[in-house]
């Protein structure tokens, strides 16, 4: 197939006929472009949209009203890694960070903010209320600052931060801070004159960690006044004679038919075991025609005739001559002359029941009244540790106004266990002991005369009155 052949002339114009085209429509644009830059340049600037910041969360950390400057300087590190600029922002995120005291400081900033660097404000004035003053750091400095339980290159700085801007010579903080260290610690820095201060100091931190200084503490107390004092002396000494005094020297109570007589919490034991009430006492003035009065506290206590106990011959010096029947008053030589005479009375002897493990005591009072209980153990000077494995008391403490000793007492250890105060009780049969004893007889006595309807008291009143006067 043969195709025709192309003139060269031809395609040549055709070329020139397109580069004029071309050449055309780019003066075309050109133009176009320099319209656009004359517009531009007729219109002015619109201003640039301001930037917008997102929300961001910043933690500050607890406001330290000893450090306001500190705690100021972390502030500031948050704001900046935030990306916080705005003084109004700042503001409102340290006031909410305030507690009651700092913000009663700054009060009147925080009602009403400035309209101008509110935050700088703020800062300011909680720095200039909250820190101490120049004269307070100078005096902490210098006398009221001691080391307590920081280490010595710790309290080093801390006197620095004291000084703050006023100039401190390096010699003169050097002697406040070895003077204020340990007494082992400064015998061994003695010799670091030449040394420099931080180095000094890293010696004391290690001689601390291996010598440690016990902390000492020094109670103070305030001396009590003269009269208090005297007032606690004449209780004590009145309480020491009620004590000496009326210790088995008793009076009978039928003596005072007309006088209403409580049963007190004393009571006494005859030699024979039984117990005694007693009723309070009574002084009397004694006349043995040895040329004194002799006055002495009696017990009002359930006997037949007056007993003068040891304690108030010992304590006149009064010795019986059962011989020569006298008694002789040994202070001043005088005898008296006095009778023998037979008394079937038992004697009294001195108590002898003692709060310890092991004595079983009865409960007068509380949910547990009229049952027995062992003393395990003593608490203080008022409550003891019972058990009553028998009655199904469980262990406890009671108090001991609560409790009449008895004469029983377990073999017990010290703060035995349940089982073994079981065992002992049962062993010693301390149920059936109790109740042959006439206390145990009284107590059901009484229990049956509480249940009595009036009518009832009424008959036993005659009875005893008329048909059985016995009862």
């Amino acid at each position: 197939m043969v195709f025709p052949r192309n003139d060269p002339d031809d395609e040549l114009q055709r070329i020139r006929a397109d580069n004029e085209r071309l050449l055309e429509q780019i003066a075309l644009l050109e133009a176009a472009h320099q319209n656009i830059a004359a517009r531009n340049q007729a219109v002015p600037d619109a201003p640039a949209p301001p930037p917008v910041v997102g929300r961001v969360a910043v933690k500050l950390p607890t406001f330290w009203a000893d450090k306001p400057s500190l705690w100021f300087a972390q502030a500031d590190s948050q704001f900046v890694l935030a990306n916080i600029t705005t003084e109004i922002t700042k503001f409102h995120y340290v006031a909410s960070q305030l507690d009651s005291r700092a913000a009663a400081e700054v009060e009147d900033i925080i009602t009403n903010p400035p309209a101008d660097n509110p935050y700088t404000t703020l800062r300011s004035k909680l720095i200039e209320r909250l820190s101490l003053s120049e004269e307070q750091r100078v005096r902490n400095l210098l006398s009221d600052e001691e080391l307590g339980d920081r280490k010595p290159s710790q309290f080093l700085r801390h006197l620095r931060s004291l000084a703050g801007i006023t100039p401190v010579n390096d010699n003169l903080l050097r002697q406040l801070w070895l003077r204020r260290l340990p007494p082992n610690i400064q015998a061994i820095l003695a010799g670091q004159a030449d040394a420099q201060l931080e180095k000094i100091a890293e010696l004391a931190d290690k001689v601390a960690e291996v010598c440690p200084t016990p902390i000492a503490v020094n109670a103070v107390s305030t001396p009590p006044s003269n009269d208090l004092l005297l007032s606690e002396i004449s209780n004590l000494s009145r309480k020491i004679s009620e004590i000496s005094r009326s210790d088995i020297s008793c009076f009978p109570r039928k003596k005072f038919p007309n006088m209403k007589c409580k049963p007190s919490t004393f009571s006494l034991e005859a030699a024979n075991g039984t117990v005694i009430r007693t009723y309070g006492f009574f002084d009397f003035s004694l006349r043995f025609n040895l040329r004194r009065v002799f006055r002495w506290k009696f017990i009002i206590a359930d006997v037949d005739t007056p007993i003068i106990g040891s304690d108030f011959l010992a304590f006149y010096k009064l010795l019986p001559d059962c011989h020569s029947k006298k008694l002789i008053d040994k202070s001043s030589g005088f005898s008296a002359s006095c009778q023998t005479g037979f008394c079937d009375m038992p004697n009294i002897k001195p108590f002898k029941r003692f709060v310890q493990s092991g004595r079983v005591a009865y409960v007068s009072n509380g949910p547990n009244k009229s049952k027995l209980v062992a003393i395990v153990d003593v608490i203080d000077q008022n409550r003891v540790l019972v058990d009553g494995p028998v009655a199904k008391i469980p262990r406890g403490q009671m108090c001991l106004n609560d409790l009449h000793l008895t004469k029983f007492r377990l073999k017990i250890p010290f703060t035995g266990p349940t089982r073994v105060v079981r065992k002992a009780w049962e062993r010693e049969k301390i149920e059936k002991k109790w109740q042959a004893t006439v206390w145990a007889q009284k107590v059901v006595a009484e229990e049956k005369r509480a249940v009595l309807s009036d009518y009832d008291r009424f008959k036993l009143r005659r009875a005893k009155r008329f048909d059985y006067p016995e009862l």
